[in-house]
């Protein structure tokens, strides 16, 4: 398993494991069919959750992502949002861990870059990519040194930041809500391009999903 991000599509199987109708047996035989199913350009693979992580890391040689996503009490962030989800993720064997890098106060009042200087300091070997949704956080980050910079919400930020200041590969998580021109945005200077995991299921029908598979 890999933990380089080749440039190309990130499938994200949040959809996939949220679904109640799709075993982790199903997903496996997902990931094992990708190259067969027109997404021959995925360059990595994003979990929600320690289990898959687990459960698919011998199905794959695509780097695999792993996140957690848990609420705490008085905190906006709940992605990643703290050293107990790292703990989790490199447990399962996650060589890349995706979190909120955002300005929002984390859990127990840490800012971004109190609990970065912790997570690197603790898992120097992990791999890094930050969200964040604005010029502002971008900037508040850059001197952090995340191994990726994920951008939620609006690519044309892209065109507002100077990218060699930032120097690590720049990802769109892209939020399936209109029509995308990849190559454009490709062409803009980005790296990835996180897609949900519903592009693969025809009309969104779980059925028609699974006959497919098998």
């Amino acid at each position: 398993m890999s933990d380089l991000l080749n440039k190309g599509f990130i499938l994200s199987l949040d959809y996939l494991y949220d679904n109640n109708q799709i075993t982790s047996y199903i997903i496996n035989k997902f990931i094992l069919s990708i190259d067969d199913i027109t997404f021959n350009n995925i360059s990595g693979i994003r979990l929600n959750s320690y289990n898959l992580v687990i459960d698919l890391k011998q199905s794959t040689d695509l780097p695999i992502i792993g996140y957690i996503n848990r609420i705490y009490p008085n905190s906006f962030v709940n992605i990643t949002p703290t050293l107990n989800e790292i703990h989790e993720l490199a447990k399962a064997g996650a060589k890349i861990i995706y979190l909120d890098a955002s300005m929002k106060i984390r859990p127990n009042n840490q800012t971004i870059h109190e609990f970065f200087y912790k997570v690197k300091s603790l898992f120097p070997e992990l791999k890094f990519i930050g969200e964040v949704s604005t010029i502002e956080e971008i900037e508040n980050i850059k001197d952090l040194n995340f191994d990726f910079i994920s951008i939620k919400g609006d690519y044309n930020i892209i065109n507002s930041i100077d990218i060699k200041n930032i120097n690590v590969p720049i990802i769109f998580n892209y939020p399936f809500k209109k029509s995308l021109n990849c190559n454009k945005i490709f062409e803009m200077g980005f790296n990835n391009i996180i897609i949900t995991s519903k592009f693969c299921t025809p009309q969104y029908r779980v059925s028609e999903f699974i006959q497919n598979i098998f």
